[in-house]
């Protein structure tokens, strides 16, 4: 006796279950962003220059969590040129934003009583 299974059916269960698993989000990102773009090298020299993403994005007058977009690769600018534009400026400043004033355990514990 000779089974005759159609080769078409098992393709499609297999190829079905295959391609149906999503892709990792991190890793999708670590392929699309494999190479930096402008806006994202800009960032990271800013950062390493003392800037954080909060005072970023206050002299580009957009919010922080746009900013960490653009540098993790997940979105770019609209206006591409201009943002790229404003960051060489910032990093042509000297001037680094002031940072917090007090360091974590520095100020005296107002939450004694407190349960």
């Amino acid at each position: 006796m000779v089974l005759s299974i159609p080769l078409n059916a098992i393709f499609k269960k297999f190829s079905k279950n295959i391609f149906s698993i999503p892709i990792d989000n991190s890793i999708h990102r670590m392929v699309v962003s494999a190479q930096m773009n402008e806006v994202q090298i800009k960032i990271a020299q800013l950062e390493s220059n003392g800037w954080t993403l909060a005072a970023i994005a206050t002299e580009l007058g957009h919010t922080p969590n746009a900013v960490e977009k653009w540098k993790a690769g997940d979105r770019s600018p609209r206006n591409y040129k201009a943002v790229s534009t404003l960051l060489e400026e910032l990093i042509k400043r000297r001037r680094v934003p002031k940072k917090r004033r007090y360091t974590k355990g520095s100020r005296p514990n107002t939450n004694i009583g407190q349960s």
